[in-house]
């Protein structure tokens, strides 16, 4: 029996039906992470949740929602505070005039460098007083614009229910004021007081939950109320949604770790075999694949996957489709190469089959040969010229040019300090 199992361990049948499976499995590997990206909006961690409390999905309900509630209470207040340019930075506006500053010292006739930077800056105002206004009213106008798209924005929930206040500015979807009446709803949020009121408890668990509260730490708790709340007939519809995404985030993972199990196997056993005819044969068969110049084929392998990726994307509408046609091709090439650098390493050539390794193998020899037999002058313009290009040719590579520049110059020393010695 254990004759048979070597007999057809190397056979090529065998490699042959290992190496389809290999592509199977990273083909669908890859396919499952396509699926999941697309069909379950890349949450594949629903699988891992227990509790739609405890979900990303939850806290990703409510998170735009507050962070625009945060960024109203907290920069754009309302129109009276950022026409007066109360949402204007110091940094900002520093960064504005620094700008006008510079165009003014490259353009003005009137700039003259001998005055003191208080005569300078005046006279800067002054000159460019209407460049100056009118960065400010593009500034006021930027934000009164994003302050007018973020109510644009709260007009569009109807649920989450929410009342948000800093003591004078109120942004709210619903007549419920109290804090009291919020509580009522099966699921809430209430920050009021330095206080943090969460329902139901299982939503405390939820790793996510620093997402909407790192918002509400930079608010004023003293004068700041946030209430959010959430319906039953809300809740009941996302719910069935996530158990949903659940089910197929759960069916994706045991495919992708089965997928990957199948490719862990067979890649280890092409890896075990490639390359050998048996487990006693010495010699590593090498073919035509193998030729092409190793750092070629980890170039190729680099360039393959974001260009699979440009495919999967450009396929996106139609990738049920198209999906298996554009991987499996670029599978097979990645694998192939794979193996190929593999059975370099196990044969020693991974860097002496280098384009880079050749050119200065060769170099060095040659430039040996010369040294050996060519006269003075020749060495000296070998020396002055050649080591140059050498390093224009490899500069990129430079610490490995020395290093084995070194280690070539130091083989070939060798035999003749030893002959010496002797």
């Amino acid at each position: 029996m254990d004759i048979k199992l070597k007999k057809y361990s190397h056979s090529i049948i065998t490699k042959i039906v290992i190496f389809i499976i290999a592509i199977i499995c990273l083909t669908g590997v890859m396919k499952v992470v396509v699926e999941v990206e697309i069909e379950n909006d890349a949450q594949l961690s629903n699988a891992l949740e227990d509790h739609y409390f405890q979900s990303f999905t939850y806290v990703q309900e409510s998170a735009k929602l507050i962070r625009n509630l945060t960024s109203l209470i907290e920069e754009y207040k309302n129109e009276e505070h950022i026409l007066s340019g109360g949402t204007i930075g110091e940094d900002e506006w520093r960064r504005v005039e620094e700008n006008l500053f510079s165009d003014y010292q490259f353009r003005s006739r009137n700039y003259n460098h001998e005055l003191s930077e208080e005569e300078i800056y005046e006279t800067f105002k002054q000159e460019y007083a209407d460049e100056i206004t009118q960065a400010k009213d593009k500034l006021i106008k930027d934000d009164l614009k994003e302050y007018h798209l973020l109510l644009q924005n709260l007009e569009e929930y109807e649920v989450p229910l929410f009342y948000a206040s800093d003591g004078k500015n109120v942004f709210t979807n619903t007549t419920l004021i109290e804090k009291m009446q919020f509580e009522t709803y099966p699921a809430y949020m209430i920050f009021e007081d330095y206080k943090q009121e969460i329902y139901p408890k299982e939503t405390k668990e939820n790793e996510y939950l620093s997402r909407l509260t790192h918002h509400l730490d930079r608010l004023d708790p003293e004068n700041t109320v946030v209430y959010v709340a959430f319906t039953e007939e809300f809740l009941d519809s996302k719910i069935k949604v996530w158990q949903e995404n659940k089910a197929i985030g759960t069916k994706k993972l045991y495919k992708l770790v089965g997928f990957l199990i199948g490719f862990i196997f067979s890649f280890s056993y092409l890896v075990l075999v490639i390359g050998r005819k048996s487990f006693n044969d010495q010699e590593l068969h090498l073919n035509a694949i193998d030729k092409l110049y190793n750092e070629i084929k980890i170039v190729i392998c680099i360039f393959l996957i974001p260009i699979w990726l440009e495919l999967v994307k450009e396929i996106y509408r139609n990738i049920d489709i198209f999906l298996l046609p554009i991987t499996v091709p670029f599978a097979i090439l990645g694998l192939v190469l794979v193996l190929s650098l593999v059975k370099h390493l196990k044969n020693k050539t991974l860097i002496k089959h280098t384009l880079i390794y050749s050119i200065i193998y060769k170099l060095t020899k040659f430039v040996g040969d010369v040294y050996s037999s060519g006269n003075v002058g020749v060495k000296t313009v070998l020396v002055v010229i050649g080591y140059p290009i050498l390093v224009a040719l490899t500069f990129f590579m430079f610490p490995v040019t020395i290093g084995l520049a070194a280690w070539f110059a130091y083989k070939r020393l060798s035999p003749s300090m030893q002959f010496r010695k002797g």
